[in-house]
């Protein structure tokens, strides 16, 4: 049992080695903190926003400075990475379809947890064409 732990042990000590700490401008070590999507700035994981839509739990990744810019808008929610992700202007669309003030939207996922994901469909907007019996 010995002999298979040493060498994970061996390759774990060599990742750890081979990564640079992250550190703040002040050189302290990063622990717990996020960047604010619109200002960049720090944001201790303690004092984001979590927001609870009607399918999932998400960290809205917005410092308390930057909040009132984004007051009154519609967000769009990850499903996957669990992000508020966009912002968009309350409007109602060609079909119909209309992004509520303060209402949250999902897409299943998005270009920070799926790199390869240049979009994803609204998955109410899915439903909605598909209410509308457009395709």
């Amino acid at each position: 049992m010995t002999n298979n732990i040493a060498p994970m042990l061996d390759v774990l000590k060599r990742v750890l080695d081979d990564t640079p700490a992250t550190t703040t401008p002040t050189d302290k070590p990063l622990i717990h903190q996020i960047q604010c999507a619109n200002c960049q700035g720090l944001i201790p994981v303690s004092e984001a926003t979590i927001v609870t839509t009607s399918q999932t739990t998400a960290i809205d990744s917005v410092c308390v400075k930057c909040a009132p810019l984004f007051k009154g808008l519609a967000k769009i929610v990850c499903l996957t990475c669990r992000q508020v992700v966009a912002c968009v202007q309350p409007h109602k669309d060609a079909s119909g379809f209309e992004f509520k003030p303060g209402a949250y939207y999902h897409v299943a996922v998005c270009p920070t947890c799926t790199p390869t994901v240049a979009s994803s469909a609204l998955l109410e907007k899915k439903q909605y064409d598909q209410m509308i019996g457009r395709k």
